[in-house]
């Protein structure tokens, strides 16, 4: 029969416990850690690696397989491993090695299905020897927790962390167990690309889905393209075109990167990338569109009524019109069915473009009756400046043309009269108080002159009005017009007598006078005024206007010895060169050589001629002017007819040689010092136009003979052509020495001022008698 062995039970009791408990730490504590570890992996794993479904599912299925798998290896396999009775007590017994064989002898004996055999009072002894052995067993000798325990803080800590990290962001955490089990969910991104095609005024139509941005763009245009980063701004965005060019956009730290596709052409489609926005959504399809476009243009132009020119339509990109004409602008748009505005600059104002056929050009050779190309558009304006303007057309899909081209419409104002003073010529001008002062002005405008006047006020203040005039308005014909632009040009004269320049206050010695010549044209609502620069007349007395007349005549007698000196060395070079041909070499050699260095020498005395008669006629003008000559009545007419027409600003000798002419054939009586200066500008211009002019001539003639005879005779013309020159310069320096005897002058010049004082007071006094 069995023997009871209660403390032995209690011992195995005990030490199957902890032995079931270390095994349940052991196992639910790997379970614990494995399962939250290879959690907290799949989750840390999908978070930042944004892992595809198909890895997803694998994550999920081994977080549902491994802690069966784990209980079974480390929980339900160890705890069926635990030994029954024996195996205990051999456990036990070492914990107390002396007492080892009588604990296993002791269960063993004891075991209610075993009938040991022997001594029953041996057995009974051996039990009783176990049940005291039991009492000195130390189980913590036998079993170690501290692994166990280890396990199942492991497990704990592990959980610990998972569930820290799980529970830190509870809408990842949900958003991960979502995409865990197969839902189609996307984790938030650090960065997120905003695609936008600004559409506003530039030529682009945009529809945008979730996907797609669908853009339609007219051919040619600049499509710009906006990306905005959401969150972590990347180093640089990739547009990434199909067909596999790329573009890299640099950001600069900005949320905004900006680009544009330049003149886009056909069509493309690009997706965006950057940062941890790889998807490439949404993608960004183009399609180009043909524009709308100005096929012709064409301007209706009507100038203002005051200028007569006829309307004229002029077909181009741009054109010059007056200032207030009247415009129609003709477009021809294609498709024909367009409408549009037209956007003027730089007053940024747009005008509607009202439908009106189109002008057919006269230049195309189309027969007359054909005069309207097709349907148009147009609009009307009346410019005061110049304007440019770009058309802005939109076809019936609404596609605007997105180069609307720049057209100009350039406005000339219609100018002030130009005026060119022909007399005075100087600024500053010396009159004596009974002369004259001759009043010439080349004048032009470019639509017409109205009238002409001048005035004279003090130096001091200009708004105070002396006395004022009009001008005579004389056409004439110009050889070398003034400008192209100036379609009326005249020859404004007047004669102002200077007693009569301030009727309130007679001219005294050393007074000032400023006269100024105003211009009016017909430009209308306002005349055009033009004003020449102040001329200053100085009233000098008799005495001082002979003395300085007499010191120009000086410095040009001056200047004529040097003449007389060229003229004699010329005709020399021409006596040795007529001589030459007595000598034994005449035919072998001949003047050709020389020829030319006396042709040179006649053209620079010729020039340094013309110039000191140009001075002389100058001193002839003011002196004849200045009617200090009593006798020179008629020849100042005469130079006052002959200088109206002139229109030059250039001496021409012609001119003052027609005056001298008629002058020295007694045609214009006899004048006293007016007549000798008029015949010393007759003798100047005598050897710088004819005398000269016939050496030259005669020079030519010797260098084209055919024979020596010929040569000589045209020498022998030169020579005596030249020997003319000689004497009338000669003849000059003779009369200008006359002048040197100042006396006889001034003797004369007084008498002159005498005989006009009388009869300028015995005017006054018949004016006051009656």
């Amino acid at each position: 029969m069995a023997l009871a062995t209660p403390r032995i039970d209690a011992l195995l009791s005990r030490l199957r416990g902890s032995l079931r408990r270390q095994v349940w730490l052991h196992g639910f504590g790997t379970v614990l850690a494995v399962s939250a570890l290879w959690l907290l992996f799949a989750y840390l794993a999908d978070r930042f690696l944004h892992l595809p479904g198909p890895v997803r599912i694998v994550h999920s299925t081994i977080a549902l397989l491994l802690p069966a798998v784990l209980l079974w290896r480390h929980l339900a396999k160890p705890l069926g491993q635990v030994p029954g009775r024996s195996g205990l007590a051999v456990l036990a017994g070492r914990a107390a090695p002396e007492t080892r064989d009588v604990l296993v002898s002791a269960v063993q004996l004891s075991a209610p299905d075993q009938t040991p055999a022997g001594s029953p009072d041996l057995i009974a002894q051996v039990v009783a020897d176990g049940e005291e052995a039991s009492g000195r067993v130390d189980l913590r000798r036998v079993l170690e927790p501290s692994g166990p325990k280890r396990r199942a803080w492991l497990g704990a800590g592990a959980v610990a962390l998972c569930g820290t990290v799980l529970a830190i962001q509870p809408a990842m955490t949900g958003i991960f167990f979502a995409r865990a089990f197969g839902a189609q969910v996307s984790w938030p991104r650090k960065t997120t690309l905003i695609v936008e095609i600004p559409s506003a005024g530039d030529g682009t139509q945009v529809e945008t889905s979730e996907d797609e941005v669908l853009v339609r763009a007219a051919r040619g245009s600049d499509v710009p393209v906006l990306i905005r980063a959401e969150g972590v701004v990347p180093a640089e965005v990739i547009l990434s075109f199909d067909g596999g060019y790329e573009s890299v956009l640099a950001s600069g730290g900005s949320p905004l990167i900006r680009t544009s596709l330049r003149a886009v052409q056909e069509d493309l489609t690009f997706r965006v990338r950057g940062g941890d926005d790889d998807d490439g959504f949404p993608i960004v399809r183009l399609e180009v569109l043909q524009p709308p476009d100005v096929t012709g243009l064409a301007f209706d132009v009507t100038p203002p009524a005051y200028t007569g020119l006829p309307a004229v339509l002029v077909f181009g990109t741009s054109i010059e019109v007056l200032e207030g004409s009247s415009v129609r602008v003709h477009i021809e748009p294609d498709p024909h069915e367009s409408t549009g505005t037209a956007h003027l600059l730089p007053a940024d104002r747009r005008l509607p473009l009202e439908s009106s056929p189109f002008p057919r050009d006269p230049s195309a050779g189309l027969p007359a009756s054909d005069s309207l190309a097709g349907p148009g558009l147009a609009f009307d304006l009346e410019p005061t400046s110049s304007v440019r303007f770009h058309v802005e057309l939109v076809d019936s899909s609404g596609l605007p043309n997105p180069d609307p081209g720049l057209f100009a419409i350039e406005v000339e104002a219609d100018r002030k009269p130009e005026l060119t003073m022909l007399s005075p010529s100087r600024t500053e001008v010396d009159v004596v108080a009974g002369g004259s002062v001759p009043l010439r002005v080349r004048v032009g405008d470019d639509f017409g002159l109205a009238s002409m006047g001048w005035d004279i006020h003090p130096p001091d203040e200009p708004e105070l009005l002396l006395s004022s005039g009009d001008l005579t308005l004389l056409p004439f014909t110009s050889e070398e017009p003034t400008s192209a632009r100036l379609r009326d040009e005249r020859i404004a004269v007047a004669t102002l007598e200077v007693a009569s320049l301030d009727p309130g206050s007679p001219p005294m010695e050393g007074r000032i006078l400023v006269l100024q010549v105003v211009a009016y044209d017909r430009r209308e609502p306002v005349a055009g005024e033009a004003q020449s620069a102040p001329i200053r007349l100085r009233v000098v007395s008799a005495d001082e206007y002979m003395r300085r007349l007499k010191e120009k005549l000086a410095r040009i007698g001056d200047r004529t010895e040097v003449l007389f000196e060229q003229s004699t060395g010329l005709v020399a070079a021409l006596r040795d060169l007529e001589a030459s041909y007595d000598s034994d070499d005449a035919e072998s050699e001949g003047p050709l050589g020389s020829a030319d260095q006396l042709s040179y020498s006649a053209r620079r005395l010729a020039g340094d001629t013309r110039t000191v008669g140009r001075d002389l006629s100058s001193l002839a003008e003011g002196l004849l002017y200045s009617q200090l000559d009593p006798r020179s009545g008629a020849l100042l007419q005469a130079v006052d007819s002959a200088l109206a027409t002139d229109a030059e600003r250039t001496f021409r000798p012609a001119t003052w040689l027609g005056v001298t002419d008629a002058y020295t054939a007694g045609s214009l009586g006899r004048a006293d010092l007016g007549g000798d200066l008029v015949e010393l500008v007759g003798l100047a211009l005598g050897v710088s136009e004819r005398n000269v002019e016939a050496v030259q001539a005669t020079l030519q003639q010797a260098a084209s003979a055919a024979d020596a005879a010929g040569e000589r005779t045209a020498l022998l013309s030169a020579l005596a052509s030249a020997r003319e020159a000689e004497t009338n310069l000669e003849t000059m320096l003779t009369r200008l020495g006359e002048w040197d005897d100042i006396q006889s002058v001034l003797s004369s010049a007084l008498e002159a001022l005498n005989r006009q004082k009388s009869v300028h007071q015995r005017t006054k006094s018949y004016a006051e008698d009656h």
